[in-house]
C-alpha cells in the first residue's frame, strides 16, 4: 500500500497517524508513505492525502481524500474496511476487526 501525501496537510497527518497504527497492527504488510510531489511530478495537493492499494500481484483501488475512511475521523477500521472491500484477505484481518461497535 501507498499513501501519497503532503505532511502539511491536515488530512495527510491523520492518514499518516492512522497508517502507523495499522502497520503496527499488521506487520505482514507493506505500507510506503511518500511525499506525493516527490513520487509523481507536480502532482496537485487537492488530491492529497491519496491512498495506493495493491494485491499480491496487482494494483486494487485508489481512494482521493479521506471522505470514504470517515474524513477527519478516519480509525484503522476504515483501512481495513478497505481491505476486506478490495477483497484482499490475508490471516490476520478478520471481518469483525472492522466492524463499529
Amino acid at each position: 500500500m501507498d499513501a501519497l501525501a503532503n505532511f502539511s496537510i491536515t488530512q495527510c497527518k491523520i492518514l499518516a497517524a492512522v497508517l502507523n497504527q495499522f502497520a503496527a497492527r499488521y506487520p505482514m504488510l507493506k505500507i510506503v508513505k511518500i511525499q506525493g510531489d516527490q513520487c509523481i511530478e507536480n502532482y496537485p495537493d487537492r488530491l492529497m492525502p491519496t491512498l495506493l492499494i495493491y494485491g499480491p500481484n496487482d494494483f486494487r483501488t485508489q481512494m482521493v481524500g479521506l471522505a470514504e475512511l470517515g474524513g477527519n475521523n478516519t480509525k484503522v477500521q476504515g483501512i481495513i474496511f478497505i481491505f476486506v472491500r478490495t477483497d484482499l484477505r490475508f490471516g490476520e484481518i478478520r471481518s469483525e476487526d472492522w466492524c463499529v461497535e
